[in-house]
């Protein structure tokens, strides 16, 4: 394994803290059971949380997963739990759920390892069960908030109304949340293009020239949810709908060179989402439940972009509809207090129209798989054995067999069916309370990305065609986990991953069937590119501040290192899979003062690399530490005032275009580096809690 040698190292470094750490009691620490730790809500009151997700930040052990945005529902769980239920809504974000549960409701949070009779693990190894007050709530939070970015002026307001209910079993729920958002992602800057004077014709910057670069993104958006529960028929059934409307723009400007380079664009994209879900769960006893999801989904997407450049006008369209029906049906069933068994069926129904328009002065452009119609229908059932034969040891085996049907049609007609077998199988060891080993080996299936079947981009870095004949990536992973706690609130994991790739998806060469050789039919498009591995080492830790004198600090670190590869269908060589990271972390510190009713933090983001290889190019992304200081006020228990300052290093984003006047390897024909920085963020909110 390619980090065998820093994997022994950071594995020898959490054995002696695990020899050497204190494992002090902590006066308001958790309590731990076989598997499972619960943290009262007082473990969590020195940091004067606002927000469950405030809470859940505080876990130690525990880095926070959102799940994944892909068809179907249970393969996009994330690692936190409500009540002992995933959250049924997939188009409403976990995060965004978790922040508006009030802290006030919050009861405990249980951190489940290994796994629980009680609870679906969705395939995870550490999960949060969020487990709320029942009886007697009633609330209604405001929230005010204003973005500014000083070196712009420019601001973005936002207003959030959020209200809960609970009485007698029955709960509502109803948000709305609407406002304006800047994008720090684009900022003023300069575009340095350097040029092949044997390929760039003459007049045109031979050599090389610097632009000034303008740009200014954001937009707006409005989010409306609403939920009920309540009793029915011996179970619980629970609604919740949610529309999502969001407009983004993109405006920038490249000025100070040759007529050729001057350059314009206008980018805009609207979407409407919307969803509504049901869920019903019913007991049989003390040792059967019967979990039953309905979800139906509804997308819609428009995309337009203008750009002026090189002495022409381009302009981009693309539209989409997509929408998605699932229904899922689980069974869960103990036997005795050791040993639980798991049956799950879902199926759903995917359904996607894209078209996309390129024109340039006006006439229409040839854009290979411009339009498509992509339907799918899955199916996937599933059986899980969890079995604990002592209160140190649990394994749990399981297997999922998906087939999928995938047909599309329009500018490229084909159909396909998919099926795969994939096993599981997880080994819990817990030899004494705050040591744990956790083994995993398991077949992963990746999914197809319907927006990877229709042409896509901007027309400033390129566009690029889609590919309706794509596979998905399969891997065999073998994972191993070693997780220490220690000075009472503090823990340190290790997890060493290592997976075998088939068919990864990556970036080829697309041609004209009828012109196979022919460079000026050549395109660039999504595609498998064969085997490959990918080898990761992840450590997280968190410290308590205590024994250094800060008596409610805390420090969080989590840092990921990555080594893909895989062949280069263009020049079969070893390379990096496109756009996997190397390394990405990051580290939080907060404290409290109670003197002054407060607290306050850094959180810093480490430098993000990636690197997407193209036919014909090569585009590097790199983007500088992101560094967050905030401070936060809060007189009262129902309310709080919050100054965040984001980016105080003004971090700069670096993009390089490296293009070739063919199939790589060739002759380089140029280079476009852009190097934006968006400034500081300045982030005032006010929190009002009634009831």
């Amino acid at each position: 394994m390619a980090f065998g040698k820093l994997g022994i190292g950071l594995l020898a470094a959490t054995c002696l803290v695990s020899a050497t750490a204190a494992q002090a009691a902590d006066a308001q620490g958790a309590s731990a059971t076989s598997g499972v730790t619960s943290f009262p809500s007082a473990f969590f009151a020195d940091a004067r949380p606002n927000t469950a997700m405030d809470m859940v930040n505080r876990i130690p052990g525990f880095v926070f997963d959102g799940g994944a945005q892909v068809r179907g529902f249970s393969e996009g769980a994330g690692n936190v739990v409500i009540d002992g239920q995933r959250p049924t809504s997939k188009q409403d974000g976990l995060e965004s759920i978790l922040r508006r549960i009030p802290a006030g409701q919050v009861e405990r949070i249980d951190l489940i390892r290994g796994g629980d009779r009680a609870i679906d693990m969705q395939g995870r190894t550490l999960i949060a069960n969020v487990v709320r007050k029942k009886d007697g709530v009633r609330q209604l939070v405001v929230t005010l908030v204003d973005d500014w970015t000083p070196s712009t002026g420019k601001q973005a307001p936002i207003l959030k109304l959020e209200a809960t209910r609970e009485r007698d079993g029955v709960r509502t729920e109803a948000s709305l949340v609407t406002g304006a958002f800047i994008d720090n992602g684009s900022g003023d800057g300069r575009d340095t293009f350097t040029d092949n004077p044997a390929v760039r014709p003459a007049g045109t910057c031979v050599t090389s020239c610097v632009l000034r670069l303008r740009a200014r993104a954001g937009g707006w958006f409005t989010d409306s949810t609403a939920v009920y529960e309540r009793p029915l028929a011996g179970g619980r059934l629970h609604v919740n709908a949610d529309l999502h409307l969001n407009t983004y723009t993109d405006r920038e400007e490249d000025s100070g060179g040759p007529g050729a380079y001057n350059s314009r664009l206008a980018y805009t994209e609207r979407h409407i989402n919307g969803e509504v879900a049901i869920n019903y769960r019913r007991g049989f006893g003390a040792d059967t439940r019967l979990e039953l999801t309905a979800i139906q989904q509804v997308r819609q997407g428009h995309v337009l972009s203008g750009y002026l450049a090189d002495g022409s006008d381009q302009q981009y369209e693309q539209r989409s509809r997509l929408s998605e029906s699932i229904l899922r049906g689980v069974l869960r069933r103990s036997f005795g207090s050791d040993l639980t068994a798991e049956l799950s069926a879902e199926g759903a129904y995917n359904l996607q129209h894209a078209a996309a328009r390129y024109t340039v002065d006006g006439d229409t452009a040839s854009l290979a798989a411009a339009r498509t119609r992509v339907d799918e229908q899955r199916a996937n059932v599933g059986g899980v054995l969890q079995w604990r034969p002592s209160r140190a040891v649990q394994f749990e085996a399981g297997v999922r067999v998906e087939t999928s049907t995938i047909a599309s049609a329009g500018d490229v007609t084909a159909e396909k069916t998919l099926t795969y077998v994939k096993p599981r199988g997880v080994l819990t060891w817990t030899p004494r309370a705050g040591d744990q080993i956790r083994l995993r080996i398991e077949q992963e299936v990746g999914q197809l990305d319907f927006d990877a079947f229709v042409a896509s981009g901007q027309l400033n870095t390129g566009l690029h065609a889609g590919n309706p004949t794509l596979e998905p990536m399969t891997s065999w992973v073998y994972e191993a986990a070693v997780e220490h706690s220690f000075w009472g609130r503090g823990d340190v994991t290790l997890t060493l991953r290592h997976s075998e790739l088939s068919n990864v998806v990556d970036r080829i060469r697309g041609f004209n069937p009828s012109y196979p050789l022919d460079p000026a039919g050549f395109y660039d498009t999504p595609g498998n590119i064969g085997a490959g591995t990918d080898d990761t080492v992840s450590l997280d830790v968190a410290a308590p501040m205590a024994p250094f004198g800060l008596k409610h600090g805390l420090l969080k670190a989590s840092a990921t290192w990555s080594n893909t590869e895989a062949t280069d269908p263009t020049t079969g060589r070893a390379r990096p899979v496109s756009q996997v990271r190397p390394f990405f972390g990051t580290l939080n510190f907060s404290n409290e003062i109670e003197a002054l009713k407060s607290s306050w933090g850094v959180d810093v983001y480490s430098t993000r690399r990636q690197v997407a290889y193209r036919y014909n190019e090569i585009d590097y992304t790199k983007t500088l530490p992101y560094v967050v200081v905030y401070f936060e006020y809060k007189p009262a228990p129902h309310q709080s005032w919050r100054l965040e300052l984001n980016n105080v290093t003004d971090r700069k984003l670096q993009n390089d275009y490296v293009v070739f006047s063919g199939s790589r390897p060739s002759v380089l024909a140029g280079i476009e580096s852009r190097r934006q920085a968006s400034g500081m963020l300045i982030h005032m909110r006010y929190r009002h809690t009634l009831g």
